[in-house]
């Protein structure tokens, strides 16, 4: 048996494999996700149009990374490559 303290949905792929060899996965998620409603995203705005302002970018997690990229498209009009361009441009 193997304790999973991430949620089935993010730890699927790993126990696929894990199951595939024999194990059996126990689920134990201890931490949940939810986005933040959108009058708290200010500080993530500002970050996003501020970003060359800093050396990097360090997003520790998924959903952190998910949340950044959704809100600089959100943020660019849904154009990826401007997003991208303004990632870029950042130097992170």
């Amino acid at each position: 048996r193997i304790a999973f303290t991430s949620p089935r949905a993010v730890a699927a792929p790993f126990s696929a494999e894990l199951i595939s060899a024999g194990a059996r996965p126990v689920w134990w998620p201890l931490v949940e996700a939810v986005p933040l409603p959108e009058s708290e995203l200010g500080p993530l705005d500002d970050l996003i149009m501020r970003m060359p302002e800093y050396c990097a970018v360090a997003l520790l997690s998924r959903h952190a990374a998910d949340a950044f990229v959704e809100r600089g498209a959100r943020i660019s009009d849904g154009d990826a490559e401007l997003f991208a361009a303004m990632v870029a441009a950042s130097g992170a």
